[in-house]
């Protein structure tokens, strides 16, 4: 079963947890992954990290702010039919 990690300071982070929660798919209702309950000093480097990025982010402009948003309309686009077929194959275990 997969572990996901924490996101801190844009890299990826294990958790010293051993407490985890289930992740599912909301389509099938099967266990996909599990989450760290992270540790109080985890979550707080997370906040200190997401406070210091939010106050370069506030001050770029926004013709920048919005080009990640551009990338992703066109990954979305370039990759519409497999994530119609993925769409579709979740809605057939559905049923």
């Amino acid at each position: 079963m997969d572990i996901l990690q924490n996101a801190i300071d844009g890299k990826r982070v294990t958790s010293s947890s051993r407490r985890r929660a289930p992740v599912y798919n909301p389509a099938t209702g099967e266990q996909i992954a599990e989450v760290p309950l992270s540790t109080a000093e985890e979550v707080n480097a997370a906040v200190t990290a997401a406070k210091r990025a939010a106050a370069g982010w506030g001050v770029t402009p926004p013709l920048k702010r919005v080009q990640p948003m551009f990338r992703f309309k066109e990954l979305l686009q370039k990759n519409a039919d497999a994530i119609d077929r993925t769409r579709e194959d979740s809605r057939r275990c559905e049923r």
